[in-house]
């Protein structure tokens, strides 16, 4: 049970260091619609997913990946940033509520967020599980 907190808390870690930055930017730049959407708490809810997706990584999708562990690395993040970029298109639809774009240009998302998170899963998560001393 201590290592499946360990490894959530390595999941969690990043999002939950640089979300009060990134709110704090966004606050300070008075962008209305960040302040007026009750879009606001849906992040506060991505290191929470975060962890848990880490706690999956380990526990299941490690054993379908590949050997090689920055490559198994990239794959976990892109299948959450694919995830979350659906979510973000047709569930949040957070282009065209908080950013006003319309079109095309609302499914640029679907394609940026799987790579986005696969280098944040592979660089900044994995330095995450080896600094909780997670062995992969």
């Amino acid at each position: 049970m201590k290592t499946n907190y360990k490894i959530f808390l390595a999941g969690l870690a990043p999002l939950g260091s640089i979300l009060p930055f990134v709110y704090t930017f966004l606050y300070a730049f008075d962008l209305s619609s960040v302040r007026t959407l009750s879009l606001q708490f849906i992040p506060l809810y991505l290191p929470i997913i975060f962890g848990v997706w880490n706690v999956l990584y380990f526990h299941t999708l490690r054993k379908w990946f590949p050997r090689n562990q920055n490559r198994r690395l990239w794959i976990a993040g892109i299948i959450l940033g694919f995830i979350l970029g659906l979510v973000e298109v047709y569930v949040v639809k957070l282009p065209e509520r908080a950013l006003g774009m319309t079109g095309v240009m609302v499914y640029i998302p679907i394609f940026i967020a799987p790579v986005f998170f696969g280098a944040l899963w592979r660089y900044v998560v994995k330095w995450f599980n080896a600094f909780f001393e997670i062995k992969d």
